[in-house]
């Protein structure tokens, strides 16, 4: 599986030149102009929800106006954006769409595209986690797991490695703990 991220510049600018058949997906609401021959499509579900990224931007700006230095690490800490966004990736229209990437990245190279240079504080950062995360060839490690309901009775599958909880016990020896939300230690 192959999946990369990059920022909007290096694209424009040629720093970053993706491979022929490679796709390239912007995971923003809004593309900047001119960038729409650059990005295959963009996918909005992926982009952190508007309610969060005001959060974030509002206490980025009240920090920028008080003076204090690195004010967007101040308000991603501040904002808890990084579990918040996470937690949206659960949401049915982002597993949809990290389900088909996952797919894509089977067959080619997969780009995804956002606005900053730096990933610390991107929300891409996240999203490319959560891909190698699904992507990996065996199961999750114990008490990393993401449980939902399966189709057979009494078993539950998880949304990160795809295995059942009977084959994380039978095949894998991991204890299986699962409480509403996850894993419970």
């Amino acid at each position: 599986m192959s999946v990369r991220g990059t920022y909007f510049t290096a694209l424009a600018n040629g720093e970053v030149v993706p491979g022929d058949g490679h796709r390239v997906f912007a995971i923003v609401r809004d593309v900047p102009e001119g960038a729409e021959s650059i990005v295959e499509r963009t996918l909005p579900h992926l982009a952190p929800p508007e309610s969060l990224e005001n959060a974030r931007r509002r206490v980025e700006e009240a920090a920028e106006s008080d003076g204090i230095d690195d004010a967007l690490a101040v308000s991603w800490r501040s904002t808890n954006f990084e579990t918040r966004f996470a937690e949206y990736l659960q949401s049915a229209g982002a597993r949809e769409v990290l389900a088909k990437i996952s797919s894509d990245a089977t067959e080619t190279t997969v780009w995804l595209v956002s606005w900053r240079a730096d990933d610390d504080y991107d929300h891409r950062r996240i999203v490319l986690d959560e891909l190698r995360q699904r992507t990996q060839d065996g199961p999750c490690d114990e008490g990393e797991h993401r449980w939902r309901r399966g189709s057979v009775v009494g078993v539950s599958v998880c949304d990160i490695c795809g295995y059942s909880s009977q084959s994380i016990t039978d095949w894998f020896g991991q204890e299986v703990c699962i409480a509403y939300g996850g894993d419970r230690r």
